[in-house]
């Protein structure tokens, strides 16, 4: 294709699954078209953003082979998902002119691994000292040079946190040498023209999960159907919990389930057919960007956080609006709850038998203050625009993979 040299913005995530990123990447995309800035999309043949692109003439495309050399465009600036230096694909050419910018959209992006094992990982993220004492002792050098890019990608503009959590858990695995991130949220389109109406429930509550069935997401899905299953208003109610969405992990429905608990389960809907899902819902629980679109419809949004074991400790449960700035799922840390702690599951569900349209309106105006694609858009143009990072700035030590990364990668192949 004929890439001009004129100034841009480029969007790297090639991927063919729909997913999270892609979804971001390609709503910030559209937005920036549609406002008259030259864009480009750096995606597989028939990968996500490229098949929803194909008739989108404002929106450049640029073919990702993982085996092929990928140069960016010049004077544009690159746009990625946070990711370790050393695991960046090595086929890719950055121009001199190539700006870059690092959007930090999951707590664990900074974070080496390990041993790819559910267990081993949430004991490495749950006791942050111990992987501080692993990081500077094992993989010290590896640090101290990681450290330094971060604090330069941060005086330079051109790091990124979706939430003050993502910082938050970030700073606390590497002892991070800065403490005012740029925070840039998950955003989306205004709903505010749809068709949805949160009504009052007579005698069935309808419950959504949307999300792929992940290591991380699993865990909670199971502790959500658990207290589900023992809810008081199932004396009073049916509650019917839909679960949308494909992975290698199954949800586990309880072996004493309550006769007026249902449970149906579709594995694969495309993103663009979900709103016939949202459109029956009184109560949301998710994570990530669907617990957002379901927040911009104003449905009840219980926002779920993320753990790579067993739920087995008191784990409360809350509305979007009640949680940290931006956050959209974090980390669940035993150490953080008390062990009579109240899951809070039939309050909430109380909250919407009695008041839908007061829940519903909290869950808009969240949304509009906190994530509204419109309101954020040019400040998201102005941080790329004001990046002074570039590929030389970063220490080519960084790609050069450690033996952890290498034992990681290892372990990961035959587990996978």
């Amino acid at each position: 294709m004929n890439i001009n040299h004129k100034k841009s913005v480029t969007f790297f995530f090639p991927y063919y699954q729909v997913s999270g990123v892609p979804i971001l990447f390609l709503r910030f995309a559209t937005k920036l078209a549609e406002l008259g800035k030259t864009v480009y999309i750096v995606d597989f043949e028939n990968g996500y953003m490229q098949k929803k692109t194909k008739h989108n003439k404002k929106i450049n495309f640029i073919r990702y082979e993982k085996k092929k050399k990928l140069s960016f465009p010049k004077n544009s600036t690159i746009v990625m998902q946070s990711i370790l230096p050393q695991t960046l694909p090595d086929n890719l050419h950055f121009d001199e002119s190539n700006k870059i910018v690092f959007w930090t959209l999951l707590q664990t992006n900074f974070i080496q691994t390990i041993i790819p094992i559910d267990s081993i990982k949430n004991f490495q993220y749950s006791y942050p000292l111990f992987f501080r004492i692993f990081a500077n002792t094992i993989l010290r050098s590896h640090t101290k040079r990681l450290n330094f890019m971060l604090e330069k990608m941060h005086t330079k503009n051109a790091l990124l946190f979706q939430s003050q959590d993502a910082f938050d858990f970030t700073n606390r695995m590497l002892h991070l040498n800065f403490s005012s991130p740029v925070l840039m949220p998950v955003c989306i389109e205004d709903n505010s023209n749809n068709d949805i109406s949160i009504d009052t429930i007579q005698d069935k509550i309808n419950i959504l999960w949307i999300g792929r069935l992940d290591d991380f997401k699993i865990h909670i899905l199971n502790f959500f159907i658990k207290h589900l299953n023992n809810s008081k208003h199932l004396d009073s109610y049916n509650i019917k919990l839909t679960i949308v969405g494909s992975g290698q992990y199954l949800f586990k429905i309880p072996k004493k389930k309550h006769t007026r608990l249902t449970i149906e389960h579709f594995k694969k809907v495309d993103h663009d057919k979900l709103h016939k899902f949202f459109k029956n819902t009184h109560i949301f629980a998710g994570m990530g960007t669907s617990a957002l679109e379901a927040a911009s419809y104003g449905i009840p949004t219980i926002l779920l956080d993320f753990s790579f074991k067993k739920i087995t400790f008191s784990y409360p449960f809350k509305w979007i609006y009640e949680k940290k700035q931006y956050d959209l799922g974090s980390f669940i840390r035993q150490t953080d709850f008390p062990n009579d702690m109240n899951n809070n599951l039939d309050d909430k569900l109380s909250e919407v038998i009695k008041n839908p349209q007061i829940i519903s309106q909290k869950m808009r105006n969240h949304f509009l203050q906190n994530h509204s694609l419109n309101n954020f858009i040019s400040i998201f143009d102005k941080h790329i625009n004001n990046s002074r990072f570039y590929y030389k700035d970063f220490d080519k030590k960084l790609f050069r993979k450690s033996i952890v990364r290498k034992i990681y990668e290892v372990f990961r192949k035959n587990i996978w």
